[in-house]
């Protein structure tokens, strides 16, 4: 039995899943996207308990390492 026979006969369970699927997709695209451009050992670096005060700058863009580019993405913010 093929994947889009099963589809057919269950598109209601195809319904159900397929969210499920696209966001455990998705979320491990980005955790692997955070490990590669860097952001995983910033946050561990750079993290902070209290609200940030200052100015910040948005949608700004930059690349991390040598595979993670940032395209108006960005927030930065510098404070005292």
């Amino acid at each position: 039995m093929n994947l889009q026979h099963w589809i057919d006969q269950h598109p209601s369970a195809f319904a159900a899943i397929f969210p499920i699927y696209f966001l455990s997709i998705w979320l491990s695209v980005g955790a692997i996207v955070s490990l590669v451009g860097g952001w995983h050992s910033l946050a561990k670096v750079y993290r902070t308990r209290v609200l940030f005060d200052g100015v910040k700058w948005r949608m700004q863009s930059g690349q991390m390492r040598w595979l993670a580019n940032y395209n108006r993405v960005l927030t930065l913010g510098v404070s005292q």
